[in-house]
């Protein structure tokens, strides 16, 4: 071939590469954002949820009135940061399992609480959700609670909530493996004898109340101990907020509403009705247009119900 031809071919082939990385160069680029992880549990119930994603959508759907049942283990690292971090107080290393890292220093530990996925939990515990904005809930190595909220599952991990700029995420490392199981709940009964726990920040259900119907709730007998390296044991109704120490009230959810620390109480439909000084009784009525459920609780410090003991024992009936 004549030398010439052979230059003009060689010319033209390094313009047409050169154009198609100009062109190239000027397409839009993907960019790496953080989305719930897709793991669909097995035939047995079992999936597993990475400590690298905020969510992990299980694939299965859940019924209000339905029992929701999950056993979890594993181990994985939620925190991992340079020894020189601003974030690496007390620990720049911090491994946990299903129930999550418990407060090493209080106020550090709470001074962000709020910007975690569920206050409720310790950080880099297991949780949950129904539906994409659902409220977080906690799981932990263990699960046992009737649904109020019909959706899709997802399971989680408490670290900083991602929409609001934070990306620690990559900085995680292993994974849950957790057993789930759907069963029918049968508990529409017009009076049940309940047991609270002073250890499940997610109280217990009491029953299901329609529109105008009440019910009356009666203590019957046990204790909570909170606190239990100093063994403080406090009745239904709590501790007056003059007598609580000041550095603890930002942290106790329902300070501002007047609800003494440390005191029982009922919650419907976002409305909480506590034990009062004295009392071994309250009435709580469905005043909504829909069916509500009712839940019992003990009213802690956020992310402090792991060191409580004892459990009190509730009459629920309805009127």
């Amino acid at each position: 071939m004549n030398p010439n031809k052979r230059l003009v071919i060689l010319l033209l082939i390094v313009g047409i590469v050169c154009l198609g990385v100009g062109v190239y160069s000027l397409l839009p680029k993907h960019t790496t954002t953080i989305s719930p992880t897709t793991s669909v549990a097995n035939s047995d119930g079992n999936v597993e949820v990475s400590l690298l994603n905020p969510w992990t959508t299980t694939g299965i759907s859940v019924s209000a009135g339905q029992v929701l049942t999950i056993t979890a283990t594993g181990r994985g690292v939620w925190k991992n940061v340079p020894a020189n971090s601003p974030t690496a107080y007390p620990k720049p290393y911090e491994e946990c399992g299903p129930d999550g890292t418990p407060p090493v220093d209080k106020k550090d530990y709470f001074s962000n609480i709020s910007d975690y996925q569920c206050q409720k939990a310790n950080k880099g515990a297991l949780i949950g959700k129904i539906g994409e904005n659902g409220l977080p809930f906690l799981v932990g190595s263990s699960f046992n609670q009737p649904l109020s909220e019909t959706g899709l599952l997802s399971l989680g991990i408490n670290d900083l909530r991602p929409e609001l700029g934070h990306q620690n995420w990559a900085d995680n490392q292993g994974s849950f493996k957790a057993h789930i199981t759907i069963t029918n709940s049968s508990a529409t009964h017009d009076e049940a004898e309940i047991v609270l726990t002073g250890k499940d920040p997610n109280g217990v259900r009491m029953g299901l109340l329609k529109p105008g119907e009440s019910a009356v709730i009666k203590y019957l007998s046990g204790k909570i101990i909170s606190n239990t390296k100093n063994g403080f044991t406090a009745p239904i109704w709590g501790v007056p907020l003059e007598n609580t120490d000041p550095a603890w009230k930002p942290y106790m959810p329902y300070w501002n509403e007047g609800m003494w620390s440390n005191a029982v109480y009922a919650e419907m439909a976002g409305k909480r009705t506590p034990f009062r000084d004295g009392q071994y009784e309250i009435t709580v009525q469905n005043t909504t247009n829909r069916e509500q459920e009712i839940r019992l609780n003990f009213h802690e410090a956020r992310g402090f119900y792991f060191d409580n003991e004892g459990d009190c024992k509730f009459r629920f009936t309805k009127r």
